[in-house]
């Protein structure tokens, strides 16, 4: 490395430090997501290209990813973290190894490994403490996890250990492709230089994986929805000319494809008490010339649709969003288990609220991106125990076709996709 390149790499390191340092206090004392210190860093330091960023970016985010281990950011420990998801060695890790009590023998990218084989290989490393697995998710999180019925100890063990590899690991991209542009689509992702791949039971559903900096926007008809939301729209089942309230819309996905579900014909109001991403919504429909689709600010309280009544409502609740946490490995570490029972509260009172704008007959589906007991068992089990007009309706799970009492699990190691919540009900 000439003089040059050491300057720039030594810098690098320098900034990467301060960087992780700043973020790890923001997420874990502040509870701000690792997203938004970043947008704010790059902001003030414009300065910085592409490459910057995105080595920046990707040495955080490993840092949140393996920080379980790692505890305390020095450049020892981001040194590490890096290599751990590494497939090659960025020259600033050499700057960081030399200010480190490592030597140039540790360098070894780590990246390709499982992670049993990255636990031996970061004790060589640092020369550590015996690591375990479940030091890589919070302390409180096994007794918040839901575990399905199990027959003994080791199976609830194996669940817990299962859950946490998972989100050592990075999923695909899933895009939702409309039925009479697969093809096409497909050959256009092939012309790109990107894999795909397709799921067995659901059509529109396919993966993807090439160059990083491709911009899937690019391609008209293909939407970013991972394969689990996916299933949300599905367990709804709409059908053309129903009506349709989409509670929390956010920024559209979902009420997107209720509207291809339904062949645009009919009518979703969908509405979000976040203006900002409301704005995002209406932009998107623009884009999309949905005709079906209406949106509306909503305080959470009022009646958002005096006199109407509803097919189908879909309460995609706010949540904790652990089944998301292999995407946003910041998470696990600002979410604590006083925020998770105020999502269980909010999760009721929405509920309460989408069951009063229910049909005679009509369909209520509940779905949370999370996977504790308390946001989703226990909300339904609450909503059920005060409103005996509605019960469990039995719903085929999208992903294998196995019928199920009304109730869907979906873990995210089964499918490489987010985990997910789904409950389907009807009223009497």
């Amino acid at each position: 490395m000439n003089k040059i390149s050491s300057n720039i790499a030594r810098r690098q390191a320098e900034i990467c430090l301060a960087l992780v340092k700043e973020t790890d206090r923001a997420v874990v004392d502040g509870r701000r997501s690792a997203d938004q210190v970043l947008a704010g860093f790059y902001r003030r330091h414009r300065e910085y290209g592409a490459r910057d960023r995105r080595f920046f970016s990707n040495a955080v985010f490993s840092w949140f990813r393996w920080r379980g281990w790692l505890k305390t950011p020095s450049n020892e420990n981001i040194a590490a973290a890096i290599l751990l998801d590494a497939t090659d060695i960025p020259p600033p890790i050499e700057y960081m190894i030399q200010q480190s009590v490592l030597t140039q023998t540790d360098l070894k990218p780590l990246g390709p490994l499982n992670v049993d084989d990255k636990d031996v290989g970061l004790q060589n490393l640092l020369k550590g403490e015996c690591l375990s697995i479940e030091q890589l998710a919070p302390g409180w999180f096994p007794g918040l996890l839901h575990t399905p019925d199990v027959k003994n100890i080791n199976e609830g063990k194996h669940h817990l250990v299962q859950c946490i590899r998972t989100f050592q690991t990075r999923p695909p991209t899933w895009l939702r492709l409309r039925s009479d542009q697969k093809n096409e689509m497909i050959h256009s992702l092939t012309q790109m230089g990107i894999k795909t791949g397709t799921h067995p039971f659901i059509e529109q559903a396919v993966f993807v994986k090439g160059p990083k900096n491709c911009d899937l926007s690019q391609l008209p008809g293909a939407e970013a929805q991972d394969l689990a939301s996916q299933c949300v729209g599905i367990c709804c089942n709409p059908k053309p000319g129903e009506q349709w309230w989409d509670v929390c819309a956010g920024a559209g996905g979902k009420s997107f494809h209720l509207a291809d579900l339904m062949g645009d014909k009919g009518f979703i109001l969908a509405t979000d008490i976040r203006p900002s991403i409301l704005d995002q919504l209406s932009k998107r429909l623009k884009r999309n010339n949905y005709r079906s689709i209406r949106t509306s600010a909503w305080n959470g309280i009022a009646d958002p649709a005096p006199d109407k009544y509803f097919d189908g409502v879909l309460v995609d609740a706010p949540c904790s969003g652990m089944g998301t946490w292999h995407r946003n490995p910041d998470a696990r570490w600002r979410i604590f288990p006083d925020q998770i029972r105020n999502y269980a509260d909010v999760q009721k009172n929405l509920l309460q609220i989408a069951a009063t704008k229910v049909k005679s007959g009509g369909r209520l589906v509940y779905s949370t991106c999370t996977l504790t007991t308390v946001e989703n068992i226990d909300v339904i089990n609450h909503f059920l125990g005060q409103h005996a007009a509605f019960k469990l309706e039995p719903t085929c799970n999208p992903l294998d076709r196995k019928q199920s009492n009304g109730l869907i699990w979906i873990w995210p190691w089964e499918w490489n996709c987010n985990g997910m919540f789904i409950a389907v009900l009807r009223k009497d």
